[in-house]
């Protein structure tokens, strides 16, 4: 707290924050919002007005904002999507922070009622929020890349990034790598709409999409082979392949949800989330079968959730204490043939 009275939270400037509803509490705009509770947006902070802190009412902010916000201080996730498993579910993961910091809440509430003014930092702001919000995500070992081949899968990541797909929306991969400049050719002087490298970001486009049960994963391929240095010595049937247009990746979002993606490069890893705001409604699994050393059928089976309190079914799920695994919802198959294993860095 600072001697002048108003409480101060966190001197990080970032542009930051949140689409979410937040245990039922009144998410309001940055502009004042009534006259009791007044809020003003004042670039990376907002002053409230005491009768703010009163009712638990703080300002609204996009998902875009919150994860943005606080990108640069996650160092990992708790649950990633598992390669080397035959079998496995996934629920949804948080991310690591590189440190605690209380509760936004909790601060509040020690702040002096005598306080006509309160400032807090919208990087504060999404931390609190980012606790409500549903990760799904798989890692890459970028390490054994070629210089050319890491150029070309920066650069295809880094056009994804930010993207954010409505309810209904469908996103085309090769749409958007076909119209990208800046790509390394290598030595093979042919003249491709984009070039080898791409394929790490489609497959890791590809198991998150697995994760999201909201997602509909309307075009995959496999490779014709299977690049052990990347993919693994298993065959696992999780890649994707993009080769011009005769090999595409597109997704939908069939939720009533804005999804949306983001990813870091940690080290030689890189991890890619799709990021929706508040608790879900579905569950999936993962299997796998191997009908030959280069075949496989992978499986994504989808099931309903449902949300409960001490007192039974949670129709709120804002309320909601814990969930077991209901009805299934769908099944869908991805069959995965492959001429040969290739251990060649490229």
């Amino acid at each position: 707290m600072r001697k002048s009275g108003l409480l101060v939270l966190g001197s990080a400037v970032l542009l930051i924050a949140a689409y979410l509803l937040v245990d039922g509490r009144n998410f309001v705009s940055s502009s004042f919002s009534s006259s009791s509770c007044q809020i003003q947006k004042q670039w990376a902070y907002f002053i409230l007005s005491q009768a703010c802190v009163r009712t638990d009412t703080l300002p609204k902010l996009s998902l875009q904002e919150t994860v943005d916000a606080v990108r640069d201080d996650i160092i990992g996730f708790q649950d990633l999507y598992d390669t080397g498993s035959q079998s496995f579910s996934y629920q949804w993961t948080q991310p690591i922070f590189k440190t605690s910091e209380e509760d936004l809440l909790s601060i509040l509430q020690k702040a002096d009622p005598k306080q006509e003014k309160i400032v807090i930092s919208r990087k504060q702001l999404a931390r609190h929020s980012i606790q409500k919000f549903i990760f799904y995500v798989a890692d890459k070992d970028i390490s054994q890349l070629w210089k050319c081949s890491k150029t070309n899968y920066l650069l295809a990541l880094s056009s994804v990034d930010h993207l954010l797909l409505q309810p209904g929306a469908t996103f085309n991969l090769n749409q958007k790598l076909i119209h990208l400049q800046g790509y390394c050719s290598g030595l093979s002087g042919e003249d491709r709409m984009f070039y080898g490298g791409v394929c790490g970001v489609s497959s890791l486009l590809f198991r998150i999409s697995l994760l999201q049960p909201d997602i509909q994963i309307i075009q995959r391929y496999p490779h014709s082979e299977w690049y052990t240095i990347y993919y693994g010595d298993t065959v696992e049937g999780d890649d994707a392949a993009v080769i011009e247009m005769r090999k595409q990746f597109e997704i939908k979002n069939t939720g009533a949800t804005p999804i949306y993606f983001r990813s870091k490069n940690i080290g030689t890893r890189t991890y890619a989330a799709f990021i929706i705001p508040g608790k879900v409604d579905k569950i999936v699994s993962i299997s796998k079968v191997w009908k030959s050393q280069m075949q496989v059928t992978l499986t994504q089976k989808i099931y309903q959730l449902v949300w409960w309190t001490q007192k039974g079914y949670a129709e709120d799920l804002s309320r909601a204490q814990g969930f077991s695994t209901g009805d299934l919802l769908g099944t869908t198959t991805f069959s995965s043939s492959y001429t040969k294993k290739n251990s060649e860095s490229r």
